[in-house]
């Protein structure tokens, strides 16, 4: 008898095979939305895509000791640096927006944002080849799909979305897609194809391990190997792949000496982007303009002006973000694809709540008939191209303060 769970023949193998074709579609049709994938036993990830290529992903077993571990293996500072969530930053996948906010504050550098991104999808990827792959027979049917997939045109990981059309913030799909069945098929030949990497270790048979190994070895196993730490959480303590702490510790279990059990997942940080806890939420300003410069421009004034920044490219995308993140102070640009900066001044106006939230106009135009028809429009005040500090600092904090006198 064996501790570990038990290896299906390699008959599962082709099942493994026929594994993320339909996947592989959202590249070719340069899908940008979530793409949701469901197992039957409730096992579920998301994707998210631009324009056909990854960003994020979601889900799993563990997204929060993942997030934990990941901080630890390439920004430990992170953990200790007063990093915590506000209960209003508490939205889909706002492990991506601390990441955005770490860049602009510059503590990270996109580079570091790649290798955490590869990293967390192609592990939840894995996962959920795992998942699958592993399904119980009794579950599923010969004519029954292996999983269940869904998308949707939703607003994506972080609200920034200039930080989510950053090229180097993103990968090929079908790359790697490729890299994860390697990887995939890597663990299963040595023997862990049902051996879960997020179950912990713990030593169980104390006395007969201690005559097995030398003492220093025993003290380090029964100190490290205590149930608490996942065998993925272990490969980062002792700076190892996952696969090398498995092959250590496989005699170990095979002799009953350890065994794995699970471990809950952690709960979310109470308090990642604030200071300090005593300190108030900053106001929230959207910018919304076509002109990657101009976001990348008005964001970095808004964020050195102390307040939080929702930069929005696509008119289109305008509507439900605003919706869901309530920004205080709205920058619109006048000139647009798609719709004009009047025509959705108008609709914003229309949406509920967002009657008295200032609109400030951008644009290049200074003709008095562009300021009669911004304000017919309701847009509470109009600044002239090209994007000014100063005056944006002076606009914002005018209109923000007078929205605060004016609250009830």
């Amino acid at each position: 008898m064996t501790n570990l769970p038990k290896i299906l023949p390699n008959t599962t193998q082709p099942r493994a095979a026929r594994l993320l074709p339909e996947v592989r579609q959202y590249c070719e049709n340069k899908f940008t939305g979530r793409v949701d994938l469901e197992l039957n036993n409730g096992w579920r990830c998301s994707l998210y895509l631009n324009l056909g290529n990854l960003v994020w992903a979601s889900g799993g077993a563990h997204p929060i000791r993942r997030w934990r571990r990941l901080m630890n293996r390439y920004y430990p500072q992170a953990l200790s640096d007063t990093l915590s969530l506000r209960e209003a930053d508490c939205f889909e996948c706002w492990d991506y927006h601390v990441l955005s906010v770490l860049l602009h504050r510059g503590r990270i550098t996109d580079e570091f944002i790649l290798a955490v991104v590869e990293d967390l999808v192609s592990e939840i990827l894995i996962d959920f080849v795992q998942a699958v792959t592993h399904q119980p027979k009794n579950q599923i049917s010969a004519a029954e799909p292996l999983y269940r997939i869904q998308d949707s045109i939703s607003v994506l990981p972080s609200q920034t979305s200039t930080c989510l059309l950053r090229k180097k913030w993103t990968l090929e799909l079908e790359a790697t897609v490729g890299r994860v069945q390697e990887n995939w098929m890597q663990w299963s030949n040595a023997g862990f194809a049902a051996l879960l990497p997020d179950l912990a270790p713990i030593v169980v048979q104390p006395e007969q391990l201690a005559q097995q190994v030398p003492a220093s070895t025993y003290r380090q196993l029964k100190t490290s190997i205590n149930g608490k730490h996942s065998l993925r959480e272990l490969a980062v303590l002792t700076k190892r792949e996952t696969i090398e702490v498995a092959r250590s510790l496989l005699p170990f279990l095979r002799q009953k000496l350890i065994k794995l059990v699970e471990v809950p997942d952690l709960k979310i940080p109470q308090n990642p982007l604030a200071k300090s806890k005593k300190a108030s939420p900053r106001s929230l300003i959207a910018c919304i303009d076509d002109s990657k410069r101009v976001c990348e421009a008005l964001e970095g004034i808004v964020s050195k002006a102390g307040y939080e920044c929702l930069t929005v490219q696509n008119p289109l995308q305008a509507l439900p973000l605003l919706i869901q993140r309530k920004p205080n102070l709205i920058f619109l640009d006048l000139t647009m694809p798609t719709i004009n900066g009047y025509e959705l001044c108008s609709q914003i106006r229309r949406l509920p709540g967002f009657q008295e939230t200032p609109v400030v106009i951008l644009t290049s135009s200074d003709r008095i008939v562009d300021r009669v028809r911004a304000k017919m429009v309701g847009a509470t005040d109009f600044i002239t191209k090209p994007v000014d500090a100063k005056k944006v600092t002076a606009a914002a904090r005018r209109h923000l303060k007078a929205q605060t006198v004016a609250a009830p």
